[in-house]
């Protein structure tokens, strides 16, 4: 019975059982995780892929400096492109490479368009800028075209060109009388209502030599000797314009005088006119060098130096493309002009001594060779005019009493502080005046102002 009783109490009092229910999905929060890791993924692969590209950059840079120190043989338009060399895997893409054309009728764009860049951050490419540059095919027929146009320019500037002819007349050895020519181009110059006047080089010809001029048309005349300059060789020839007819007269034409006192002539195109490969030739070149000078009596003037190659005995001038005069050819060359090529007194600097000798009158002398005083030098004391480097045998300067290292500071009223301004005195004065000049000379160990008595002469011959 107790048995029994049990069995109930079995069956009536189960044990309790424990049912677990999964816990609910949050999706919104599972997704935000991946988004996450996504992010961090992407900003540490940004950070990888900046700190290699540093590296390699880094690593490479001084081999990079070297190599991009481009020449002509190393880079040109057709191969703009340059790459880094410490990847193997750097390569570039077609399309990049690839010149797009610039439309004519949009020029804001041509600018931008004929830029392109190539970037390949991930293989280690380097960035590089190139300009486009457009090919311009020129032919024989454009060479052509070139020299006929500058034939052209030399012919107008040849109408200022003569040719003077000295013929003397000589014996042989057996007393046979013949007649010895000497010959160099000439310069129209102006004229003053009754001739023309011709500059040409005074040392090919004698003093009793007979004078004939040929003008660009052929007309042939009779010269006479004029004024010279003893400095620079050059001479005056006038010749009589009713010698000229008037068809002569309209052909040729006074020459036109250039500016040489101008910086930024060095590099500009000229042409050589008159002889200076052989009589009646014209030569083309540039100007190579405007800062040698040749220091003479009372004066210092300037060489036109250029690359072209003249003849022995070259004669002329030469002009730039509108036929200005920029200098006249001469022999003469300072110690660093090599002697083979043409060189020219500056024509800036041959102005007022051409006006003086072209109007009859003849150039004063004082007998110095001088030069400005540096800055350095005064500076250290030296007072500032003309400082005195050598005195001509025999000269105004030497019988007054100046000598070597003195510093012209006046002549008369007038101060002078530069060389340039010495030489306007003396070309404004006249053979014979007299003026007191002031010169400061170093004695017992300073500078003491002295006064000297000169009477100029005349620059007669060559020193």
């Amino acid at each position: 019975m107790d048995h029994k009783t049990d069995e109930n109490k079995t069956e009536n009092y189960q044990f309790i059982t424990e049912k677990r229910k999964n816990k609910p999905i949050n999706k919104q929060k599972i997704l935000w995780r991946v988004v996450s890791t996504v992010i961090l993924a992407v900003v540490f692969g940004a950070v990888s892929a900046g700190v290699f590209t540093l590296m390699v950059r880094s690593n490479g840079s001084a081999d990079t400096r070297e190599r991009v120190d481009f020449t002509p043989e190393e880079q040109t338009p057709e191969d703009p492109v340059e790459t880094d060399t410490s990847s193997d895997n750097a390569t570039v893409s077609a399309e990049s490479a690839a010149v797009e054309e610039v439309s004519q009728n949009e020029p804001e764009k041509e600018e931008a368009e004929d830029r392109r860049t190539v970037s390949a951050a991930s293989t280690g490419t380097r960035i590089i800028n190139n300009k486009i540059v457009q090919k311009v095919s020129i032919g024989i027929s454009d060479y052509k075209k070139l020299y006929e146009d500058l034939y052209e320019a030399a012919t107008r500037a040849s109408r200022s060109i003569v040719t003077v002819t000295g013929i003397s007349s000589d014996t042989d050895w057996f007393e046979n009388t013949y007649e010895n020519t000497d010959q160099a181009s000439g310069l129209i110059l102006a004229d003053n209502g009754r001739e023309f006047l011709i500059v040409v080089e005074s040392k090919n010809f004698d003093e009793d030599a007979r004078i004939r001029v040929e003008f660009s048309d052929g007309t042939k005349a009779d010269g006479k000797r004029g004024m010279s300059d003893a400095n620079t060789g050059l001479m005056i020839v006038g010749v009589e314009m009713d010698q000229i007819g008037e068809e002569t007269q309209e052909e040729i034409r006074e020459a036109t005088l250039g500016n040489t006192s101008a910086s930024g002539m060095v590099g500009e195109p000229i042409i050589a006119i008159g002889s200076p490969i052989g009589l009646n030739s014209i030569a083309y070149g540039f100007v190579t060098s405007t800062g040698q000078t040749l220091n003479m009596v009372d004066r210092n003037i300037h060489l036109v130096n250029t690359d072209i190659y003249g003849s022995r005995g070259a004669s002329g001038v030469i002009v730039d493309y509108n036929g200005s005069v920029l200098g006249i050819i001469t022999e003469k060359k300072s110690d660093y002009t090599t002697a083979n090529l043409i060189s020219a007194f500056a024509i800036s600097d041959l102005r007022n001594s051409l006006e003086k000798i072209s109007n009859g009158s003849s150039l004063v002398r004082l007998g110095i060779y001088g030069t400005d005083v540096p800055a350095e030098a005064m500076e250290e004391g030296v007072p500032e005019g003309v400082y005195v480097a050598e005195i001509v045998m025999d000269g105004p300067a030497m019988e007054a009493g100046i000598q070597s290292g003195d510093v012209i500071t006046r002549i008369g009223t007038q101060e002078i502080r530069s060389f340039e301004e010495y030489e306007k005195i003396l070309q404004n004065s006249q053979p014979n005046d007299s003026a007191v000049v002031t010169a400061m000379r170093y004695a017992r160990g300073e500078y003491q102002e002295m006064t000297f008595d000169v009477t100029f002469d005349a620059l007669t011959e060559e020193e």
